[in-house]
């Protein structure tokens, strides 16, 4: 796992795991590592994610709380 990927799980997931109907903005997919555990917050919180990247990453997950810009 990259130091990017343990920043999300150790720091930022903590951080906002429990917030309720989150609306999450991401800039860059890549692999769709990071978009994948923010979805799963998403389903477990009832929110939302929107992905931006200049490649088209719309193929990384189907996923009805998932919108790729």
């Amino acid at each position: 796992m990259s130091s990017y990927g343990k920043k999300i799980d150790n720091e930022l997931l903590p951080l906002i795991g429990d917030i309720k109907n989150p609306v999450i903005l991401e800039l860059g997919v890549q692999r769709g590592n990071s978009t994948k555990k923010f979805l799963k917050l998403c389903e477990i919180n009832e929110g939302y994610l929107y992905s931006v990247d200049i490649d088209d990453c719309s193929e990384v997950v189907n996923n009805n709380r998932w919108t790729f810009i």
